[in-house]
């Protein structure tokens, strides 16, 4: 899904829609009250920072492989 705004796109993962890749700014909150999760820091050296979001609880097909993928071990069915 392609969103016009990071704050739908943030808004998208704290539905449970699934990841999101943005600025972790817009949802501090959600990360400190564990709505969100950020499964690792943000790892590029650029003016802007991105973290990989999810709800806890997410049952949505494909954020664990996604996840996995990223983590860069094997996905898990």
């Amino acid at each position: 899904q392609l969103f016009d705004t990071l704050d739908l796109a943030m808004n998208a993962a704290l539905q449970g829609f699934g990841l999101s890749l943005g600025d972790p700014t817009i949802v501090a909150e959600e990360l400190e009250t564990g709505a969100l999760v950020a499964p690792f820091a943000p790892i590029l050296s650029t003016d802007h920072e991105y973290a990989l979001l999810a709800r806890p609880d997410s049952q949505q097909p494909g954020v664990r492989q996604v996840y996995q993928w990223l983590q860069g071990g094997p996905p898990h069915p």
